[in-house]
């Protein structure tokens, strides 16, 4: 068919702005339609084609839709040749106001119901935007932004082939990073990038390919692909991409490749891809492409699995993926395959290829806590960095590039197996084998757990754990007290001995190795007080005022076996034996008395803690018959029966408070038997006698009569007896009265008690020593109301002490011989006797028997035997210095009166 340019230059008519414009329209699209190429050439190279595209583009505003339409194909298809692009794109960047217009009118040509024409429209877009220089020119236009949102509208209409034209204008506008970010950037974006990943797919007029390349475009800038992967649609963009690849449109399957490669290089989209229920199915279709006639598709499909194979994760799933390796494999042996492929094959080959296991480290000990490691270099075709991790165990010492690393903070005398392994982004070599080092030893730390684990009372028993780093071979442990080193031990124990009962002591504890001595480790200790190794507390009950029982506990932890216990009553043992209690009798009332009890065992003595107790007091009753009963005079045996009877308690008690007054106390006497005689005043002012002076030395009735008091005699009658102490005077005189007033002055008092003592004695040297008369005995009971401390005392022959005259409580013995005279007096634990000469085994002289006996020693005889003083009878014509022990002789009784039988004294 012959073109209408060879019959008929029509080509000026173009200009015209009449119907033969128009007409000249449709004769040039049937010569292009009939002979494309030269009807382009011909009129590209006419004389007037500048001006025939000027009438071109005037044409493109016209409003019938036709005129418009076959204004924009003609356009279109002269922008396809280069030449004609270029003359075209001349005119749209021109000054003349007509060139702004072009792509305004092309965007308003979209809007038209023709769907010949908006086809035409975004056909001429699309071609247009092709060359740089056209997509530049577009994105620089004002209408841009409408032209986009009439382009995203022509996605999805029937007419696919517009549709098609419409994804080919946004993915070539995509092939620039401005156009991709006008799109990014557009107000409706976010509709743009939807209507994309709705257009993939496969079809005949390709606007799934189309749509595949511009969402590949935009996925390959971090802020396109983001976008798009944060859409709802994004789990449907990959699933239409993977489905793509294995369609029969090649151009399809590449853009698809094109765009997961795309998505793939970063580690949200390739971990997205792996994921996708369809990855099994894309690495089968993509191992697959590989082979493919057109090896472009191939080259995309080893270009997606280099960049699946680039992520570790990606790595991993094609090396257990054995389709891939052996379709890569079959590339790489192929001879006359495209070299762009083989490349991308090789590249990936040695991406999915392990690293090698590198050579052992070699390691060098620099110190206890310090070694330094080398290793052989690993090399890879991959192109990856490659990185070394020194390990030992599971802890890392270096990760690093370097083949060499000091490796500190070691621990001393440790041995550590040191192992390396090769590193790149997706790959990791199998460790070497391992290289062993002992570090040096150091000093030890100090002990853990340093305890006291038992105390004594003189020994501490320390415990310890072994330290948490030893630092090398352990050379024992050395115990302090202080600064001393007491013991060196292998245990994890030691004892301390000779240490003070109840004392805190500070015991430290170090551990050492062939570097020396470590750190110490402390530990307070106290040792245990006696009374746990001593018997309890004693509990004293008080039974009355002269007993109490005591009785205690044995000891908690008795130290060593117990032989006895020992109770001391204000310091002097009363008791030693086994039993757990004891009573202590004949105790002075109202008295504190301290008890302790000590155990003694084979390892010492161990005293308990004291108790105090005071007896119960020796009340006073005033209706009860005086203790002591104030002494008759000499003449009273001549009385008659009548007036010996007992007075009554008011006279007794007048006698004895004037007896009282006559005493050297000046003071009452006390108003018990107990006070009276544990009280020491009476013999505080007592006179010491000069050698050879015996008048100051009291008789044995008067001693008898202080110690005492009177009891009934055997016979019906009773007789009244008031003790007296030396100061007082013995003669009838002093005693005739019941009651006597004190001496206005003491000296007066020891003037005339000097002068009746002078009488009596030499009225006594008068009489004959020889002269014998009867005796008759007196019985005085030695019974004390009061407890003494000496329970064990025992009275003994005690011959003249005048350093102790002025005591005046005597002891008792077994027999005690008085030889101051020609006949002996015999005292004994039961009574005192006159002896004749010669009839003694002993011969004891003593001439005062009585006054070697201490105040204490005499107190509380609770139960003593009695001690019978006979007394000679006033008819035997015996003086009373050959009984008595003072010179001071007692007035003989009356003659008249009748021999008495002997009276008994019992104090």
């Amino acid at each position: 068919m012959a073109c209408n340019w060879i019959r008929e230059d029509y080509f000026a008519q173009l200009m015209c702005a009449d119907r033969r414009s128009h007409s000249a329209l449709e004769m040039l699209v049937d010569d292009l339609h009939a002979e494309k190429e030269r009807t382009i050439s011909t009129f590209l190279c006419h004389s007037g084609s500048e001006d025939f595209l000027w009438g071109l583009v005037r044409l493109l505003g016209n409003d019938t839709p036709r005129v418009a339409g076959n204004a924009a194909y003609i356009i279109g298809t002269l922008a396809e040749s280069e030449l004609g692009c270029y003359r075209i794109l001349s005119l749209a960047k021109g000054r003349h106001p007509e060139s702004r217009k072009i792509l305004s009118d092309l965007t308003r040509m979209l809007t038209f119901d023709d769907a010949e024409s908006v086809m035409n429209a975004a056909g001429t877009m699309g071609t247009l935007a092709e060359s740089p220089e056209g997509r530049d020119w577009m994105l620089s236009e004002p209408c841009m932004e409408d032209m986009l949102d009439h382009v995203t509208l022509l996605l999805h209409v029937e007419n696919l082939w517009t549709a098609s034209n419409a994804a080919l204008v946004l993915a070539r506008l995509c092939i620039s990073e401005e156009g991709c970010n006008c799109i990014l950037k557009h107000s409706h974006s976010h509709n743009i990038l939807t209507r994309l990943i709705l257009a993939l797919g496969v079809d005949e007029a390709g606007r799934g390919m189309n749509a595949a390349f511009a969402i590949g475009r935009l996925c390959d800038m971090d802020t396109g692909r983001q976008r798009l992967l944060s859409l709802p649609d994004s789990e449907k963009m990959i699933t239409s991409l993977a489905k793509m690849l294995s369609c029969e449109d090649t151009g399809a399957s590449k853009n698809a490749c094109f765009a997961l490669s795309c998505l793939a290089t970063n580690n949200e989209g390739h971990g997205r891809l792996l994921g996708n229920s369809q990855s099994e199915e894309v690495l089968k279709t993509l191992s697959q492409l590989l082979s493919a006639e057109d090896s472009e598709t191939g080259w995309f499909a080893a270009m997606t699995l280099r960049t699946l194979a680039s992520q570790p994760r990606g790595c991993l799933r094609l090396r257990e993926f054995p389709q891939v390796h052996t379709a890569l494999k079959k590339i790489e042996s192929q001879a006359d395959v495209n070299l762009d492929l083989k490349e991308e094959v090789i590249i990936t080959l040695e991406i999915l290829k392990r690293l090698e296991t590198p050579d052992p480290p070699c390691v060098t000990v620099l110190g206890a806590y310090s070694c330094h490691a080398s290793w052989t270099q690993v090399t890879t075709k991959s192109g990856f960095d490659v990185r070394y991790q020194l390990f030992e165990g599971d802890k890392c010492f270096y990760n690093g590039p370097a083949c060499q690393c000091e490796i500190s903070h070691l621990s001393p005398h440790t041995t550590y197996h040191f192992k390396v392994r090769a590193v790149t982004d997706i790959d990791e070599s199998s460790f070497s084998e391992a290289s062993s080092a002992t570090t040096e030893e150091d000093l030890p730390e100090s002990p853990q757990n340093v305890r006291i684990l038992g105390a004594t009372i003189s020994q501490l028993k320390v415990g310890w754990d072994p330290p948490e780093n030893f630092n090398g071979v352990s050379k024992g442990y050395y115990v302090y007290h202080g600064k001393v080193m007491i013991e060196h031990t292998m245990e994890l124990s030691a004892i301390v001995s000779g240490l003070s009962a109840n004392t805190a002591y500070e015991i430290q504890v170090c551990a050492a190795t062939s570097k020396g001595k470590g750190v110490r480790a402390s530990v307070s200790g106290t040792t245990a007080e006696l009374g746990a190794h001593a018997p309890s507390k004693p509990h004293v009950q008080v039974l009355g005022r002269n007993e109490v029982h005591v009785s205690w506990e044995p000891p908690e932890v008795p130290m060593g076996r117990i032989t006895r216990y020992d109770v001391s009553m204000n310091g002097k043992i009363i008791y030693s034996g086994t039993d757990l209690s004891v009573g202590a009798r004949r105790l002075t009332p109202d008295t504190e008395y301290t008890f302790i009890v000590t155990a003694l065992t084979n390892e010492g003595k161990f005293e308990s803690k004291a108790t105090k107790k005071r007896t119960a007091k020796d009340e006073f009753d005033p209706d009860r018959p005086p203790l002591y009963q104030t002494p008759k005079k000499e003449e009273e045996p001549q009385k008659s029966a009548s007036h010996k009877k007992r007075k009554s308690v008011g006279e007794l008690k007048s006698s004895r408070s004037n007896s009282a007054k006559g005493s050297h106390y000046g003071a009452d006497r006390p108003g018990s038997a107990g006070s009276a005689l544990g009280s020491s005043r009476s013999y505080a002012n007592t006179p010491r006698p000069e050698k050879g002076d015996e008048s100051l030395t009291a008789s044995p009735t008067q001693k008898a009569r202080t110690l005492g008091r009177s009891v009934p005699h055997s016979d019906t009658k009773k007789e009244n007896v008031r003790p007296r102490t030396h100061k007082e005077s013995p003669s009838p005189s002093a005693s005739s009265s019941t009651s006597r007033a004190t001496p206005s002055a003491s000296g007066t008092r020891d003037s005339n008690n000097n002068n009746k003592r002078q009488h009596h004695q030499a009225k006594a040297m008068d009489k004959p020593s020889g002269t014998s008369k009867p005796w008759f005995p007196v019985t005085v009971s030695y019974v004390s109301i009061q407890g003494g401390d000496d329970q064990n005392l025992e009275l003994d022959a005690i011959g003249p002490d005048f350093s102790t005259i002025n005591k005046k409580t005597f002891l008792r013995s077994p027999t005690f011989l008085d030889n101051n005279t020609g006949s002996t007096l015999r005292v004994e634990r039961s009574k005192t006797s006159l002896v004749p000469p010669g009839r003694h085994s002993k011969d004891i002289r003593s001439p005062h028997p009585f006054t070697n006996i201490s105040h204490e020693q005499h107190k509380g005889k609770l139960g003593k035997p009695e001690i019978t003083i006979e007394r000679p009878h006033a008819k035997d014509n015996v003086t009373p210095s050959s009984w008595s022990t003072t010179p001071t002789a007692a007035p003989p009784p009356s003659q008249n009166s009748t021999p008495r039988k002997r009276q008994c004294y019992t104090v």
